[in-house]
Order: structure tokens, then sequence, then C-alpha cells
């Protein structure tokens, strides 16, 4: 797909009920997978009180996240150079 991906998505829905709320976070995924296949992302259901706590540790995990594959990309990269300068 053409264009820079540089956008997020941050959705908070309340005042609904477990089962309610299982099933949207279903949905969401499913629409993630077939639109950004490729998108990294978290989600939680949990109760409203605790939206703040459920965000800013989302964010913890998508910033470990691409941290993480960063450095498998640096290893990788350092990989093929040696596998260049050895001929393979």
């Amino acid at each position: 797909m053409a264009g820079k991906k540089d956008q997020a998505l941050v959705v908070v829905l309340t005042d609904m009920t477990p089962t309610q709320a299982g099933k949207i976070l279903d949905k969401v995924v499913r629409a993630k997978a077939g639109e950004a296949p490729l998108a990294r992302g978290t989600a939680v259901v949990g109760p409203k009180n605790a939206v703040g706590k459920m965000l800013a540790d989302g964010r913890e995990k998508l910033q470990l996240g691409a941290q993480k594959e960063k450095e498998a990309q640096n290893g990788r990269t350092r990989q093929l150079t040696y596998l260049r300068a050895k001929g393979g």
C-alpha cells in the first residue's frame, strides 16, 4: 500500500458489559488483520476506572516491541554484512 505509515488509532469505549466489550474487541482485531496485517498493536478490555493505566501499559508494550524489532533488524543487518564479507 502506498503512503507514509505514520498514523495511529486510539479508541476508548465505555458503559458496556464485558461480553459486549469482548465482541467489539474481536471485531476490531479481525478488521485490523484484514486492513493492516503488518500493523503492530495492543488491545485490552477492563474496567473504565483503569483506562489511563491500560493506555499507559499499551504504549509501553508498543515501545518495547518497536525497540526489540529494531534490535532484531540491526542483528540481521550485521549478519548479512558478515555473510557478504565471507562471500556467502
